[in-house]
């Protein structure tokens, strides 16, 4: 066991060839971090925390100095607490965040993003499962909404556009496309009370309704 303190900065810990090697415990000059765990050749490396005077921490994996592979990181002011991969020091792979506000997503992350195949659940109890991108939904998708309705389908940057099928808490269905969250273009809605409507809808109404209001006026 040796104690080494450098400008500022205090080491406790194992050493060889005069290097951090072993566990041991840093205080950087910052003040602001502090590392304790397992070192390598003057490295962190293998399991460790990092603690930050406000609170947040991480504890986990690392490799050659970096947070890399599993680990836990928690975020005081926000309270979110993440559990899953890391890769130079980032939110890469699998994991679990759990949002302070409420809520959570589990599944894929690429550079602190949601991206990939994942399960987001919101404070309110909408429940959305398929394809984000650049941390929004895109691509194919399902989502639950708090009144019970829910939509299977086609998502672009974070609203429902494309092909997709609604199916309404009160039994009414809508089949077709969609454009800006709303039902645009070819579509087939079977109204809870047994009236049909196949064809053109246009802002979340029937074309051919839109064009008799027209003529009438």
């Amino acid at each position: 066991m040796a104690s080494v303190s450098t400008k500022g900065q205090r080491y406790i810990g194992e050493t060889r060839n005069q290097m951090r090697h072993g566990y041991g415990v840093y205080k950087y000059c910052n003040k602001f971090f502090k590392y304790e765990g397992e070192w390598k050749e003057g490295k962190k490396h293998g399991h460790g925390k990092l603690l930050m005077s406000d609170g947040s921490y991480y504890e986990g994996e690392f490799i050659n100095g970096e947070i890399e592979g599993h680990g836990f990181r928690k975020w005081a002011t926000s309270r979110n607490t993440y559990s899953g991969q890391f890769y130079n020091g980032e939110l890469h792979g699998h994991g679990v965040m759990n949002y302070g506000l409420g809520g959570s997503y589990e599944g894929e992350w690429q550079h602190n993003r949601r991206q990939g195949h994942g399960v987001l659940k919101l404070s309110d109890g909408t429940h959305y499962e398929g394809s984000f991108h650049n941390n929004i939904r895109h691509g194919e998708g399902s989502q639950t909404y708090v009144n019970k309705d829910q939509y299977v389908g086609d998502w672009i940057m974070d609203r429902r556009q494309g092909s997709g099928e609604l199916r309404c808490n009160d039994g009414t269905i809508y089949d077709g496309q969609w454009r800006n969250d709303m039902f645009n273009g070819q579509g087939t809605m079977i109204h809870c009370s047994g009236m049909v409507y196949e064809g053109m809808w246009i802002n979340d109404k029937p074309a051919r309704k839109l064009l008799l209001q027209a003529c009438i006026q």
